[in-house]
């Protein structure tokens, strides 16, 4: 048993109560955000490191105290395109409850750790292949949410795929490659992390990866984050972000005392912001609208089409999406856009400007949704999304297209 994908769980029928798949969404998904939302404010919290030595992190304080993580890109030398990500353990060395049965605890030891933990997986972030260099990559992106006192982080890479790829291949029975910090669950038996020992004084460590199996030249230059706790709450939008399929912007459930639940009635302003194109086609990217009591596409005014979750690779969803895009909410804005709250913001990308006749050019965050279900779409930050526009893949550079979405209350 895996856990239920957010279009699994939003496609539950619900008839009776439709705030279940929110509560759905909430508690299965994000439970630590869900949690931090009722504690008080974001504190600074100190951060221990195990002396184990498997780079395992523990928060200080306690449940009922709560700080936020801001995970930082620092550099990238890799032909590879990795993704970094973290799981909140149960249990001591990294052991995490099994999903299907609480009682039974997995350990990095044990064959079935690796289904475990990607299902427990919230991606904090990654790189990109490109010219556009390492400066690109700090200066542009960051991810921030809470964290409990009393957690412990386990990381793990995912080297040149992602979480929800990883995900994809174990449900097709084959093995995907992920190294994790306790050395125990890599199938090559090497130590790819060096973690730093936090700041006794601001608590920042650094993450130091290896991508390549046996060790590669063992540099650990790969990839490098930072991580940090600060005294910020989670930025609008984002509160589903990092988990699988989780490529959007959600602004229907709140972020702390500043951020309550969000309704139609509550305004917020956003602004599409390019960082970079690094492709041969003329890429247009744009934004449609989805309830997520149901997993309908919404048109411009709000009402539901009757497209939903379930006919995802269809042309009927590919073409109900691309028609309905929430006007001037696009690559090409120069203006901010005013978007309702209630709704989950869904980005698309169509290859070389226009749809073709079957609309197999649309690119989704969805993998049921795309041709071979390829992922074209990584979250390299909040709100920051990267694309690939080629069928099959391409090169999987993911730097066709880079924007990010600043939002603000209204």
């Amino acid at each position: 048993m895996s856990r239920p994908s957010i279009t699994e769980i939003i496609s539950l029928p619900n008839p009776n109560d439709p705030n279940t798949n929110l509560n759905l969404l909430d508690d299965l998904l994000s439970p630590v955000a869900q949690e931090a939302r009722n504690a008080p404010e974001p504190q600074f919290l100190s951060i221990s490191k195990s002396q184990n030595n498997d780079d395992i992190y523990t928060i200080g304080g306690t449940p009922q105290e709560s700080t936020s993580l801001r995970f930082t890109v620092i550099e990238g030398d890799a032909s590879f395109v990795n993704e970094i990500g973290v799981i909140f353990a149960d249990r001591p060395n990294g052991g995490i409850e099994s999903i299907e049965d609480r009682t039974v605890v997995v350990n990095p030891e044990d064959p079935n750790y690796l289904q475990e933990a990607l299902d427990l997986g919230r991606s904090t972030g990654g790189s990109i292949s490109s010219t556009l260099g390492n400066n690109f990559l700090t200066q542009t992106t960051n991810t921030i949410f809470p964290v409990l006192g009393g957690s412990d982080l386990v990381f793990y890479l995912v080297p040149n795929s992602t979480t929800s790829a990883a995900q994809t291949e174990l449900l097709a029975r084959n093995t995907p490659t992920v190294f994790f910090a306790p050395v125990a669950a890599n199938q090559d038996g090497f130590d790819h992390l060096q973690g730093s020992e936090p700041d006794p004084q601001t608590g920042q460590f650094t993450l130091r990866w290896e991508d390549l199996e046996g060790g590669g030249d063992r540099d650990f230059n790969d990839l490098v984050m930072r991580v940090e706790p600060v005294n910020e709450f989670f930025p609008v939008g984002t509160d589903l972000q990092g988990f699988e399929e989780g490529e959007f912007i959600s602004l229907v459930l709140g972020a702390g005392p500043n951020f309550p639940t969000l309704t139609r009635q509550q305004l917020v302003r956003a602004e599409f912001e390019v960082l970079g194109r690094e492709a041969e086609f003329d890429n247009f990217v744009g934004f449609y609208k989805v309830d997520p009591r149901t997993g309908l596409i919404a048109d411009r005014l709000g009402n539901l089409t009757g497209i939903g979750f379930d006919q995802l690779g269809s042309i009927s969803y590919a073409r109900t999406a691309f028609q309905q895009r929430v006007e001037n909410f696009d690559s090409d804005s120069t203006v901010p856009v005013d978007l309702e709250g209630g709704f989950i913001y869904v980005p698309f990308l169509v290859a070389d400007g226009t749809p073709n006749e079957d609309f197999t050019n649309i690119y989704f965050p969805f993998l049921d949704a795309n041709p071979q279900g390829v992922d074209h779409v990584r979250l390299l930050g909040d709100n920051t999304f990267a694309f690939e526009d080629t069928a099959g893949g391409g090169d999987l550079d993911y730097n066709d297209l880079v924007f990010r979405v600043n939002l603000t209350n209204v």
